[in-house]
C-alpha cells in the first residue's frame, strides 16, 4: 500500500511499493491533518494516464490504466474544496515512483483464446444477419421468382392453336438466422426447405480444447 501524509497544502510520501505493469488493486491511504476536515476531496492520479477520484474516505484504489505501461512515472495530487467554494487546497504532487514492467504470460489463456474465437464468431453471426436481410430484399423484389412458361407453338394452317399453358409459379426461398446463430429457410410455395445449420455449433466445434471454460 502507498502512504502519503497530507498537510494542508504540503504532501509527502510515507511508504512506496514496487509499481508494476498491469498490476489490479494497490491501493493508497492518506493521512491527512485537521485542515482537510469538511472538505470535498478528489485524488488526481497520473500515470499512464490520468485519473480524478472523489473520495468518500481517506482510502482510494489507484485504478489500473495509471499503471499500464512500463517506464512511466505515478504521480498523486489532492484537491480540497468547500460545499460553497470559498476554500481550495490542492497539493503539491507527490511522486511515487516509475512504473516498472510487469511480468506477463507467454501465451494467452484457453478462456482468452475462446472468448476471441467467440467474439470472432458473433462478428460472423452479425454478418450472416445482414446476408439474410440482403436476401429477403431481393426476394421482396422477385428476384428469385419463377420465370414466365412460355407461349404454345402456333397451330397447323388454319385457326390458330390456343395458346400454351403457363408456366408454373416460381417459389420464393427466403433465409434467417436466429440470435442463438441458425440458419434457416422459408418458402412461400409449400416446398421442401433445406436443412437449418447452427453457425454458433459449427464454429464452437473447431475451437482448441478448453476445458472448464465458461461464457
Amino acid at each position: 500500500m502507498i502512504e502519503i501524509e497530507v498537510s494542508a497544502a504540503g504532501a509527502r510520501l510515507l511508504q512506496s511499493e514496487v509499481l508494476t505493469s498491469g498490476r489490479v488493486g494497490l491501493r493508497c491511504r492518506l493521512h491527512l491533518d485537521s485542515s482537510w476536515d469538511g472538505l470535498h476531496k478528489t485524488a488526481v492520479v497520473i500515470g499512464s494516464r490520468g485519473a480524478d477520484l472523489l473520495l468518500q474516505g481517506d482510502e482510494f484504489c489507484i485504478p489500473a490504466a495509471c499503471l499500464g505501461r512500463a517506464g512511466d512515472t505515478l504521480k498523486i495530487g489532492l484537491r480540497g474544496m468547500s460545499g460553497d467554494g470559498s476554500l481550495v487546497i490542492p497539493t503539491v504532487w507527490v511522486n511515487c515512483g516509475e512504473i516498472l514492467a510487469g511480468a506477463e504470460l507467454s501465451q494467452k489463456p484457453a478462456q482468452e483464446e475462446a472468448k476471441s474465437l467467440l467474439a470472432q464468431l458473433m462478428d460472423l453471426t452479425a454478418r450472416a444477419v445482414e446476408a439474410a436481410a440482403r436476401l429477403r430484399e431481393d426476394a421482396d423484389r422477385g428476384v428469385f421468382n419463377g420465370r414466365d412458361g412460355t407461349d404454345g407453338a402456333d397451330g397447323a394452317e388454319g385457326p390458330a392453336g390456343p395458346a400454351g399453358a403457363d408456366g408454373s409459379d416460381g417459389v420464393t426461398f427466403t433465409p434467417g438466422v436466429s440470435n442463438a446463430g441458425i440458419l434457416h429457410w422459408m418458402n412461400d410455395g409449400g416446398r421442401p426447405n433445406p436443412a437449418s445449420f447452427n453457425i454458433v455449433s459449427a464454429v464452437l466445434a473447431a475451437l482448441p480444447d478448453a476445458e472448464g471454460v465458461s461464457f
